[in-house]
């Protein structure tokens, strides 16, 4: 393994293949993920040159198709050869990643050259990570799950080699802010002073500025940490817990997984695999370079409401829960836009569509963070005078968020669930000279979470039936310390009450997770590989929970893992166009049509559609197209669901003709005349306007002229697919 010292990104180019086959540029995306900043590619390879490569997306003929597959054999662009190495989650939208000749080899080595494996797993390399370091030297032992204490895809790390990921990445925040402010700074002087260093003082103050600054982004303890790790020749993901240093000299390792970490299947050496058929735990330990990074941090959040959570509540919920807090936010929303309280307002819509950091104090994560949210609250907050709101841009962003925030409104109640990152109950500790490990241990109808409710519905996206709403009994941090020393005991470890406790709140009682069994996590397709998970509490839902409580559960959606068919290398492009292709979306609302139209029987039958559709890429699972099709052609789409593209409050239907059994329907007449045309976009002023925001600079005739040529060629281009655009909605909505 290459000793990388900077793990920084190389540009990564954008490009794509038309239905010919051709190739061409694409512009670059800047942000980290994009970039694969601090990912294990860039930092196993430094240099190395990557494309991402965009295929169609629409069903192709076979001669188009057939174009296409030969073009992925010889990619070539600016003199270099690219070859195809695999593909991330997006594989489904038709995005490949293609490296430079040279690697091709070596890349696919890892993946035993496999196309399957390629295209499932090659994700874990191009993933960013927060932070990332290289161990020289780095003690790995590959378990089987629930060996000491591991569970499906979850691991230990040891406190050392976390607090070496945790001080690197201090460092370079600080190291980040610190530039950030330096050249703020220089900024605010004169031009007379730009060329003259600061001060001792200055430099001494900038700093301790910086460090206050990044308090709230820096890596926590007691927290779930999503990881990405290269060693021999393969990869793993999944997330670690941290184990105590004495635990890791005693078992002489750094890091503990099991084997559902490793991708692909993590085989080792002959000679490994008779020693563990011999007993030998060190068997599978490997020493040698290693290179982890953190990709996530679990922290509390809150997840927006979904129709697809509200159409599997009671009627009585939805009248005397849901309904009263929508009503209320249409209030505080109102209030907030009428005294032009743009900073209430933006926290009042949130500021992403899925999740955002509740944690006061931490600052927002740029990956749960939109620019059109942002550029557009920065504007408002910004102008004093209010005018700003009636800038052409600004108004259109705001109602396009407004919008968004309208119909989650009128389809789900435009509630806020707390967020958590799915964890086990495993342990382990050293208590008199010897380990002390175990998994599984909770019942399975109970939950660990900070939360003040006793009852809870754990959801999981994308719901798939009622039966996914898992129902919990919430243990407190008596029960949960009570129930561990009653498991120790009867496993013969005498351990005190406040060494318990310790184990319990090192372990169990993690910020930001909310702790399963795995048979129970199971039942709604969760793993432990920092999946996320939301709580319907007892306390704010009390008739939700009670109803699904008493639901007699009357489907099982089972996963079928076909085992992926041997293929040679050299049909990666092949295997490639047969990944693209993602229905869980249009089966996820065929199926709330059917709940819709009250046929819950058709719903059930696209249950095991849904879950064949998210094993895809994983397991080879195939929808049943003839099954979709029929249940499609008895089945009218839930007129709600139509409007799901509407840009302004104001094209959204004041009253939808929907079937009595629509719940979301029903909630969506309702809201929807509370709206009213309040927020619509009648205030919008002429873009002329605003010709005095931005003064002070000089210019030519020349950049006058360019300007004006390139403004009148972006109205021209823009009116004429907003044209395109209508047009297609009107074709569609035929």
């Amino acid at each position: 393994m290459p000793n990388a010292t900077n793990c920084g990104a190389t540009p990564v180019l954008a490009l794509e293949l038309d239905r010919n086959g051709n190739v061409s540029k694409k512009t670059m995306k800047l942000d980290r993920e994009a970039q694969l900043t601090n990912s294990l590619l860039h930092g196993l390879y430094p240099g190395i040159r990557v494309a991402t490569v965009d295929v169609p997306a629409e069903p192709l003929d076979s001669c188009e198709q057939a174009m296409v597959e030969q073009a992925l054999t010889r990619i070539e662009i600016d003199g270099i050869r690219y070859s195809l190495v695999g593909a991330s989650g997006s594989a489904k939208n038709g995005k490949f990643y293609a490296v430079e000749s040279s690697f091709e080899k070596t890349l696919g080595e890892r993946f035993r050259f496999s196309p399957q494996a390629a295209i499932t797993y090659f994700g874990i390399l191009v993933s960013s990570c927060k932070v990332l370091v290289e161990e020289p030297e780095c003690r790995v032992m590959v378990v089987d799950d629930h060996e000491f204490g591991t569970n499906d895809c979850r691991g230990w790390i040891s406190q050392s080699l976390f607090r070496k990921l945790q001080q690197k990445h201090q460092s370079e925040l600080l190291a980040r802010e610190t530039e950030r402010l330096h050249a703020q700074r220089i900024a605010e002087r004169s031009e007379e002073q730009q060329d003259l260093p600061l001060t001792d003082t200055e430099e001494k103050a900038l700093v301790e500025q910086a460090k206050r600054r990044i308090q709230g982004r820096r890596i926590g303890a007691h927290r779930f940490y999503q990881f990405r790790l290269a060693f021999d020749k393969t990869q793993a993901k999944g997330a670690f817990k941290v184990m105590a240093d004495e635990v890791a000299r005693h078992l002489d390792v750094d890091i503990i997984l099991p084997r559902s970490c490793v991708k692909p299947k993590y085989q080792g050496k002959v000679l490994r695999t008779i020693r563990s058929l011999m007993g030998d735990r060190q068997a599978h330990t490997f020493r040698g370079p290693v290179m982890v990074g953190f990709r996530d941090v679990s922290r509390n959040l809150e997840f927006n409401s979904s129709y697809t959570l509200l159409e599997h509540a009671p009627e009585d919920s939805i009248e005397l829960e849901i309904k009263p807090y929508a009503l209320g936010q249409i209030e505080k929303v109102r209030q907030a836009f009428e005294a032009n309280n743009f900073t209430e307002l933006f926290q009042l819509l949130g500021t992403q569509e899925s999740q955002r950091v509740l944690e006061p104090g931490d600052e927002t994560d740029p990956d749960y963070t939109s620019n059109e949210y942002t550029v557009a609250q920065a504007a408002l907050i910004a102008d004093a005078t209010g005018y700003m709101l009636r800038h052409p841009f600004i108004q259109h962003h705001l109602q396009r968020v407004l919008m968004k925030w309208a119909y989650r409104l009128c389809t789900s109640g435009g509630f806020h669930l707390p967020g958590f990152a799915l964890a086990d109950d495993g342990y382990l500790f050293l208590h008199e000279g010897q380990v002390v490990c175990g998994s599984d241990w909770i019942p399975k109808t109970s939950a660990i979470a900070e939360s003040s409710c006793r009852r809870g519905l754990v959801v999981r996206y994308p719901i798939r039936m009622k039966e996914d709403l898992l129902p919990a009994e919430l243990l407190s941090v008596e029960d949960t310390v009570r129930l561990l020393a009653q498991h120790l005991e009867q496993r013969g470890c005498q351990l005190s009450t406040e060494g318990v406790a310790a184990v319990a709140t090192e372990q169990l009682q993690l910020r930001g997770t909310l702790v399963l069994h795995s048979e129970t996590a199971a039942r709604n397709g969760g793993d432990f590989d920092f999946d996320m998970v939301c709580l319907v509490e007892d306390n704010r839902f009390p008739r939700f929970v009670a109803d699904r409580f008493a639901y007699e559960e009357q489907h099982s959606a089972v996963k079928t893992k076909n085992p992926k068919p041997p293929s040679p290398w050299w049909n990666l492009p092949q295997v490639s166009m047969q990944a693209r292709g993602n229905q869980i979306g249009a089966i996820t609302d065929l199926k709330t049509s059917c709940l819709a139209k009250g046929r819950p029987d058709l719903a059930r039958e696209l249950v095991d559609q849904l879950q064949n559709a998210l094993d895809q890429l994983k397991h080879g699972t195939q929808p049943d197209q003839e099954v979709i099709r029929t249940i499609r052609n008895d089945v009218p789409t839930a007129p709600w669901l139509k409007l799901k593209q509407k840009r302004r409050i104001e094209d959204m239907d004041e009253h939808l003709d929907v079937d009595g059994n629509d719940k979301v329907g029903r909630l969506y007449n309702f809201i929807r005349k509370e709206l009213g045309r309040f927020f619509g976009s009648a205030a919008t002023a002429r873009l002329s306007d605003f010709r005095g925001v931005i003064g002070g600079q000089s210019f030519t005739p020349k950049i006058y002229q360019e300007c004006f040529v390139v403004n009148r060629y972006y109205g021209n281009r823009v009116t004429e697919i907003m044209g395109r655009r209508q047009q297609l909605i009107a074709d569609l909505e035929k």
